[in-house]
């Protein structure tokens, strides 16, 4: 899927993908019928969709990075004027938590300003509770950006898939799309406008019956 997306810098193009096989393989399982139309959509940006409306919410004219736990995975998602440029996986395995976030975090900062042309980022949001607010002052410390606590939102398999129900009841269409590539071009039954034509023929009638 393809997406653009206006930074300072200019206009970036944002992609996403999946391991074609594997969207082979779900799209071939819908089958027809109502699930013509099921879309295959980023759980990143589920999850990011989501943490936007977790307190504190993001205002749209700041670039910021948001970090997600997860038991097998972490996520950081840098973001700006309420869109997702960017993400790093990382884990939080080990003995220092705050060197894990904060290595994600700087990555993401760095990436931001070599690659993005964005010129700082004003703050970080770590989706972890009150209880980490030990954590959250060490990693503040570590990379020098405002960072607050927000209630606690992960990347564990059953975060994503609520996420991204949520964002099924909300996602407009011409969105992010991965099945887009695999189906077929649409023919002349899906692109012929039936509605207008048949308006347009009743008119025509209805002319040459005045006439």
């Amino acid at each position: 899927g393809r997406e653009t997306v206006n930074l300072p810098g200019g206009a970036f193009s944002l992609l996403v993908a999946a391991p074609r096989p594997i969207a082979i393989q779900i799209l071939a399982g819908l089958g027809g019928g109502r699930n013509a139309d099921a879309r295959l959509v980023s759980v990143a940006h589920a999850l990011h969709a989501r943490s936007l409306h977790v307190p504190p919410r993001a205002r749209r004219s700041k670039a910021e990075i948001r970090v997600l736990p997860g038991e097998g995975a972490c996520l950081a998602l840098l973001s700006c004027n309420g869109a997702l440029v960017a993400t790093r996986m990382f884990s939080m395995a080990g003995d220092d938590d705050a060197s894990a976030v904060r290595l994600a975090v700087l990555s993401l900062s760095t990436h931001a300003q070599e690659e993005l042309g964005l010129t700082a980022i004003d703050g970080v949001v770590l989706h972890m509770g009150e209880s980490a607010e030990a954590l959250a002052r060490e990693c503040e410390g570590g990379y020098g950006l405002p960072t607050q606590l927000a209630p606690r939102l992960s990347a564990d398999p059953e975060s994503a898939s609520l996420a991204l129900a949520h964002l099924g009841t909300q996602l407009p269409r011409g969105d992010l799309a991965l099945f887009a590539e695999l189906r077929p071009p649409p023919g002349l039954r899906q692109t012929f406008p039936v509605k207008a034509a048949a308006v347009l023929l009743a008119v025509i009638g209805g002319a040459g019956f005045a006439l």
